[in-house]
C-alpha cells in the first residue's frame, strides 16, 4: 500500500443536542445523514425506526419525545459522533 491511500470518511457535526428534542429536530438530524453508498445503512435504519415510533405515538412536530424514545435517540446520537473516526478504504 502506498502513502496516498484513499478512504471514505464520514462527518457528523450536529452540535450540542437541543434542550428539548422534538419530532422536528429528530427529523432534521435523521435527514442530515448523507450516505449515498448505503454504508451507514444499519445506523440510518435504526434512526428511521425511532422516527417512525414518534408517528405511531402521534407526537406533534413540536412536542417533546417520549422518555423511552428520547433515551434510544440519545444513545444512537452518541454512536453517530463516532462516525468522525470511521475510515473505510476505497
Amino acid at each position: 500500500m502506498g502513502p496516498f491511500q484513499r478512504f471514505f470518511r464520514f462527518h457528523y457535526d450536529r452540535g450540542l443536542p437541543a434542550n428539548r428534542v422534538t419530532k422536528r429536530t429528530l427529523l432534521s438530524e435523521v435527514a442530515s445523514l448523507f450516505d449515498p453508498l448505503g454504508l451507514l445503512g444499519p445506523l440510518t435504519v435504526v434512526a428511521k425506526i425511532i422516527l417512525q415510533e414518534t408517528w405511531q405515538a402521534q407526537i406533534g412536530w413540536d412536542e417533546s419525545l417520549l422518555q423511552d424514545v428520547y433515551e434510544r435517540w440519545s444513545n444512537l446520537r452518541q454512536q453517530l459522533w463516532r462516525l468522525n473516526e470511521l475510515q473505510i478504504l476505497r
